[in-house]
């Protein structure tokens, strides 16, 4: 992910997510959810 200034176009920022499915958080979920929900969390920008 880039972050750039709307006025001059030059990079602020640069960052890359990451998510671990073997976090307690996701030991009961199906799979295909645990799948789902770490690359919506990986992709997730605040």
């Amino acid at each position: 992910m880039t972050l750039a200034r709307k006025d001059n176009g030059n990079i602020e920022v640069e960052g890359l997510g990451s998510c671990n499915s073997k976090e307690a958080a996701f030991q009961q979920q199906d799979p295909y959810t645990i799948v789902n929900t770490v690359l919506k969390m990986a992709k997730n920008v605040r």
